[in-house]
């Protein structure tokens, strides 16, 4: 991916570290910059002041940014802080991009891709409420085992971008493997039948 891929993602971060929160029109451009599809919910959230929306995404930013609680924890109550911003209360993927925004040194991307590319390597990852959490558990052991390994001190961010590499890779097993295989996931190295 290009270095500047990312640029809307590091302009809504120096502005959500600036203000403690993130606006719509922040939201708006993480939106773009996700490649997130909008439905009825964008006319909700467009709806809302824009303080309300800076309040719930407030609370968000608090709870990633806290330094007393570990990664996984902070996650989580950052995206239960989220289930209140309309377009956040449902699926993962434009959470974790406010999160990412809100805590950039500890917090990771979550999407479709990267879970393929956990699953690829041989590390599961259900969909069952708290998704965001559980993945931000199998980020920290990836940073962990790499650092134990002699692999330097990545961030969760490198650690979520390798992973939306791995999953991305066409030439790999089909997409949403772990739902079409039951039990697929739990076996390291599993490929999918065709």
């Amino acid at each position: 991916m290009p270095e500047v891929y990312d640029e809307t993602l590091r302009d809504v971060i120096v502005r959500a570290t600036a203000a403690g929160s993130l606006g719509k029109s922040d939201l708006g451009a993480l939106l773009l910059w996700k490649r997130i599809r909008v439905g009825a919910w964008a006319k909700e959230l467009l709806s809302m002041a824009d303080k309300d929306v800076r309040d719930i995404t407030g609370e968000a930013v608090v709870a990633a940014r806290d330094p007393k609680v570990d990664v996984p924890d902070a996650a989580r109550h950052a995206r239960r802080a989220l289930i209140k911003l309309p377009g956040a209360r449902i699926g993962d993927a434009f959470p974790s991009a406010i999160i990412v925004a809100a805590a950039p040194d500890r917090m990771a991307v979550y999407d479709y891709h990267a879970h393929l590319g956990l699953w690829r390597l041989g590390l599961r990852l259900d969909e069952k409420p708290g998704l965001y959490a559980r993945y931000m558990t199998l980020v920290e052991q990836c940073r962990a085992e790499l650092r134990e390994h002699g692999y330097g001190d990545w961030t969760a961010r490198e650690i979520d971008l390798a992973l939306f590499t791995c999953g991305e890779d066409k030439r790999r097993p089909r997409a949403r493997p772990w739902r079409d295989q039951p039990g697929a996931s739990r076996r390291l190295g599993a490929e999918p039948e065709s």
